[in-house]
């Protein structure tokens, strides 16, 4: 927990620098997802949309997955999306964290039995690399992420059991930035 907070205090030390200085630039990014599961599962495949500002070092915006799982509905992170670059212009990696939550309602019927999985808690921290051109560039991200499903068993409308299951996935994705 210590380690947590303190690669969020540097993260936000960097973009009160950063932003503090001179006057933001937007970005919009959008591409393809994938996110396979570290212990074994049918992979998460969509894609990927965000926005948001940079300056300096740092960048700050709002990004969501729509992701597909095979037979079995859709899941939408939405999330925070910050990240910390190494050099300030042109083709640069960087680090990124990314807490959110996940939207998701996909209920299967069995017998006099309902089972519903619900959204929770998103968090991701990876690395990426982005190549900025004058007018347009590529952004790639690697990244591990928690997403947190909350299943619950309903029989004639009496909750039997609800457990939370946080499986990891190692979440790829890359595409165009404006």
């Amino acid at each position: 927990m210590k380690k947590f907070i303190l690669v969020i205090t540097i993260m936000i030390t960097f973009f009160n620098l950063s932003f503090g200085q001179k006057k933001a630039k937007g970005f919009v990014y959008f591409g393809p997802a994938a996110y396979v599961p570290v212990k074994g599962g049918n992979p998460l495949i969509g894609g990927s949309f965000g926005f948001g500002a940079y300056q300096g070092l740092g960048s700050l915006g709002v990004s969501t997955d729509i992701l597909s799982l095979r037979n079995s509905g859709m899941y939408a992170n939405i999330y925070g999306d910050l990240r910390v670059k190494f050099k300030p212009s042109g083709p640069s990696p960087f680090v990124l964290f990314q807490p959110g939550f996940v939207l998701r309602n996909h209920s299967t019927g069995i017998s006099q039995s309902t089972f519903t999985e619900r959204g929770n808690l998103y968090v991701s921290g990876g690395i990426g690399f982005t190549t900025l051109l004058p007018k347009v560039g590529l952004t790639f991200q690697l990244k591990y992420s928690m997403i947190s499903i909350k299943y619950i068993s309903l029989t004639n409308g009496v909750v039997k059991s609800s457990t939370i299951s946080r499986p990891g996935f190692v979440g790829l994705s890359f595409g165009a930035a404006f």
